[in-house]
């Protein structure tokens, strides 16, 4: 089974779950931007809290995205710094649209934000695009890419669904990081 597959297979709080510990295995690149690093370690920590079910404001969580996508400029393409950047940007969209989608179940009004034209393109692509970019921006690519097929691989044996438009259960943090 492909990571697509496996994202398929799986319901939307172990997606983001994946999406959020690729971040995780990155974001220590960033070190040495402190307002970067601050704002991943800041949106990982919000990101985390919606997958153990606690309620994140949407609109507050996204505009995490903006400061990090503009320091992602400052990096040539193709850079650990860049990527690691990049895939906090993708797994914080992709978070946002998730945290949307279920947000009548936490006490949100989706027709009450003003992100529905921006996530109106948000989807899977970019749980994919953050996963790549993770892998690009780690020390060790190969590793990276292992390390996330195995995590696919064990999320799928313990929360596969047929169902992917499923919340799904909430899953500690520490599932995704050992």
């Amino acid at each position: 089974m492909t990571t697509e597959e496996a994202i398929q297979a799986l319901p939307s709080r172990a997606r983001v779950g994946l999406a959020l510990a690729s971040v995780e295995h990155v974001v220590a690149t960033l070190s040495t931007e402190p307002v970067a690093f601050s704002e991943a370690r800041q949106g990982l920590d919000d990101g985390w809290r919606w997958v153990h079910g606690g309620k994140v404001d949407p609109i507050k969580f996204y505009e995490r995205v903006e400061p990090l996508a503009l320091a992602s400029t400052d990096f040539p393409i193709g850079t650990a710094k860049k990527n690691a950047l990049l895939s906090a940007v993708a797994a914080f969209c992709y978070t946002t649209g998730e945290i949307l989608s279920y947000g009548a179940s936490a006490g949100i009004d989706p027709e009450d934000t003003t992100l529905d034209s921006e996530m109106a393109d948000i989807g899977e692509d970019d749980l994919v695009d953050c996963l790549q970019k993770a892998v690009e921006g780690a020390p060790d690519v190969t590793a990276e890419a292992q390390w996330q097929r195995h995590l696919a691989d064990r999320l799928v044996a313990d929360f596969r669904t047929d169902d992917p438009d499923q919340l799904g259960p909430t899953i500690a943090r520490e599932y995704f990081l050992s």
